[in-house]
């Protein structure tokens, strides 16, 4: 019997699982998880997506994904493609690191993310080699509870920390492994009912209108006393790095834009902004809010 098609839910929010080929490891040193965490990070920008969760395991990634108007095919593959072939230049490895079949289940946020959020968060660690990682540095778990910022990251926005603190007591559901890795008992690919699926399927895609870069632009050169000219200009003045920062970040909160479209606004390399961005925000976290 042939494979189902997957399904593209232009906004939905998908439970995704990447498995490693047998005999291989998605993360098998410890300075992996910041490779792999930099193409993710890549890969939002670019094809315009949120995660709400992460756990990783040492032959399996699991993400909550939302995504926009591409699919979650694309999001997979440039994230692992990326991912391989640099794995493969550090340690002249070949071949399929990923199973070319990996999991995304569309799921009714209403009714499963946090519940999904939770499972997660209580998948049991990685084992062998790399025990000496901090389990917290594992899961997006420190990131709920507001100990840790992962500038990548889109917490979802129902569970505050209070909240979030109160669904970590509350048991887990036995059947959670069941549920979220078989899908739908009617379609594996699926966690929403026959008509809520027919009324996304049909839905076309809308852009939330957040304002444009443009604005962003002129707000936060304002709000520092520059003039916009400066802030699109060549300079590498520290203060005008910053205001670059801050109009990336503010750009990509808002859904205005990836990384990349701020970078081609502002005639800058993507990476160096997402440095930038990473930088300012541990030097100056009070700017960095919406």
């Amino acid at each position: 019997m042939p494979r189902r098609s997957r399904l593209h839910v232009p906004s939905g929010i998908y439970y995704i699982i990447l498995y490693s080929n047998p005999g291989r490891h998605i993360f098998s040193h410890a300075g992996d998880y910041g490779t792999f965490e930099r193409f993710l990070a890549s890969a939002v920008a670019s094809c315009r997506a949120s995660v709400h969760a992460f756990a990783w395991q040492s032959d399996t990634a699991h993400l909550v994904v939302q995504i926009t108007d591409s699919p979650v095919g694309r999001f997979i593959q440039r994230l692992t493609s990326q991912y391989a072939r640099c794995v493969h230049k550090q340690r002249g490895g070949s071949g399929h690191l990923f199973k070319q079949r990996y999991r995304a289940v569309l799921i009714d946020p209403d009714a499963y993310l946090a519940r999904l959020i939770r499972y997660l968060h209580r998948l049991p660690p990685t084992e062998g080699a790399l025990d000496s990682i901090e389990p917290n540095r594992l899961t997006s778990h420190s990131a709920y509870l507001g100990m840790t910022r992962i500038p990548w990251l889109t917490k979802a926005p129902a569970l505050t920390e209070k909240a979030y603190d109160e669904l970590m007591k509350t048991p887990p559901d036995p059947d959670d492994a069941m549920l979220f890795e078989r899908g739908a008992k009617w379609d594996s690919r699926v966690l929403v009912t026959k008509s809520d699926l027919a009324i996304l399927l049909a839905r076309p895609y809308v852009p939330e209108n957040r304002g444009t870069m443009d604005q962003v632009i002129d707000e936060i050169s304002l709000k520092m006393g520059l003039e916009r000219e400066a802030v699109m200009s060549k300079s590498r003045h520290r203060k005008l790095a910053l205001a670059r920062a801050l109009v990336a970040w503010h750009s990509i909160e808002r859904n205005i834009g990836t990384l990349a479209d701020v970078a081609r606004k502002l005639h800058r390399d993507p990476s160096t902004l997402f440095v930038g961005m990473k930088r300012y925000r541990e030097l100056r976290p009070e700017l960095f809010s919406k």
